[in-house]
């Protein structure tokens, strides 16, 4: 543009200094401020298996204790019902570099291995997570389980690789789907992967966790030429406990599902909820306000007001903490349900929760309120509201509880029959 400029021979000085400004700035090298490397997708490189056989494989994140709750328990439990089918079972974790199995697991005893390490009959664990110049041994008969996406991602190498090398028919693998992994993340790099793993209906068996979750993907367009889902079972432990302390008395207490480091669960707008609610709500100074899930430092929101810090209890110290908790506020900006506005609401805890897409709790019991706009004045005055009519009805949790109706019971799978009882013909599709 500039050469041009001083080609024509115009003299005007703002247009000669503006095509002098765009020519620096178009010719300046954009320096790298920020990190190109993906570790999830560090590729893995294959090799032939000497042994023969029919085994399924799980590609998980990480397989230590303190990594087994959430999506990683859920995981699990499928697998545990699928390799009933299978003579030899394994397990690949991707991302750790070490693991410390928990006792009492139904792998705690299987074999631990480096990748690396030849082939081995039985059972075994390949830890991943360092493999860099290091080979993970396939069989022609080798079937594979993805859990997150980026476990998708290589699960989809390994399977090329494998028709590749044995002239296998293309296979489908199961898909755990356990929320829309792309919202994790802002429009980026990795949304476009994790979006790109639900792109291969020709390779892929999703199990999406909920029928919620699954309806999401169907509005979006997903396609997908088998699929299935199922409805979590309510903790045991939790279920157990509300029998056992169902006559505990409500006090003024908000409960508040504080997870900091998780974008989806909007701890910074909980935190200006609860300072706008303190302003507002004038009989704030005799309710306390703690904060389960991760621990962090206590808030003080103003004067009288304390988000107090509980972090990540047990499940019987949970339990004790919904049993004598009157209010609820639990966000997740996603289309999975999110378990701990149900299981509030089955411990006769009024919550505060929001709406998102085809997600709305409400619908599933009275002690749901899920607000449409995520406005942290709307929700402090549902909070207020709340708050109000507790202070004029605070029973205990068991009469509570039974507001919890049926459709609440239901998407926690009561029943008496098997978690996920499609196994059998999920096997014989992939």
């Amino acid at each position: 543009m500039l050469k041009w400029f001083l080609k024509t021979g115009l003299k005007n000085r703002y247009l000669y200094d503006l095509a002098k400004q765009v020519h620096q700035e178009t010719s300046t090298r954009v320096s790298l401020n920020q990190d190109i490397q993906i570790p999830e997708i560090t590729p893995f490189e294959f090799q032939s298996s000497k042994l023969q056989g029919k085994r399924i494989n799980l590609l998980v994140p990480a397989l230590s204790e303190k990594h087994i709750f959430g999506g990683i328990a859920t995981a699990l439990r499928l697998f545990r019902e699928m390799i009933k089918a299978f003579p030899s079972v394994r397990i690949i974790v991707t991302d750790e570099a070490s693991v410390i199995l928990p006792e009492k697991e139904f792998f705690s005893d299987w074999t631990v291995q480096e990748i690396g390490t030849e082939d081995s009959e039985g059972n075994s664990i390949v830890v991943s997570g360092n493999r860099y110049g290091k080979t993970l041994p396939i069989r022609e008969e080798d079937y594979f389980v993805a859990t997150a996406w980026w476990t998708a991602f290589n699960a989809f190498r390994a399977m090329e690789w494998q028709q590749e090398a044995y002239s296998t028919p293309k296979r489908k693998m199961t898909y755990l789907v356990q929320d829309f992994e792309p919202g994790f993340y802002p429009w980026s790099t990795r949304f476009a992967l994790a979006d790109s793993t639900y792109r291969h209906p020709e390779l892929t068996i999703p199990v999406f966790n909920t029928g919620l979750l699954f309806d999401f993907f169907k509005q979006q367009n997903y396609q997908f030429e088998q699929a299935y889902y199922f409805e979590p079972k309510f903790n045991p432990v939790l279920k157990d406990w509300r029998g056992k302390k169902g006559d505990t008395a409500k006090k003024k207490q908000i409960l508040v599902y504080g997870r900091p480091s998780v974008e989806r669960n909007l701890f910074p707008l909980i935190v200006q909820t609860i300072a706008i609610w303190s302003q507002k709500y004038s009989n704030a100074a005799e309710w306390e306000v703690i904060s389960a899930g991760e621990c962090h430092d206590d808030i003080p929101v103003n004067a009288t007001t304390v988000l107090k810090s509980v972090g990540k209890v047990s499940l019987e110290e949970y339990a004790t903490i919904l049993s004598e908790t009157s209010i609820g506020v639990s966000l997740m900006l996603s289309p999975h349900p999110s378990y701990p506005p149900l299981e509030m609401a089955m411990y006769g805890v009024k919550v505060v929760t929001n709406k998102y897409a085809n997600k709305d709790l409400s619908q599933l019991s009275p002690l749901i309120k899920s607000v449409d706009s995520l406005d942290p004045n709307v929700l402090a005055d549902q909070l207020i509201e709340l708050c109000e009519s507790r202070s004029t009805e605070l029973k205990t949790g068991l009469e509570l509880k039974d507001a919890c109706d049926e459709r609440c019971e239901s998407l926690f799978n009561q029943g008496t029959g098997p978690e996920f009882e499609f196994v059998h013909e999920l096997i014989q599709q992939m």
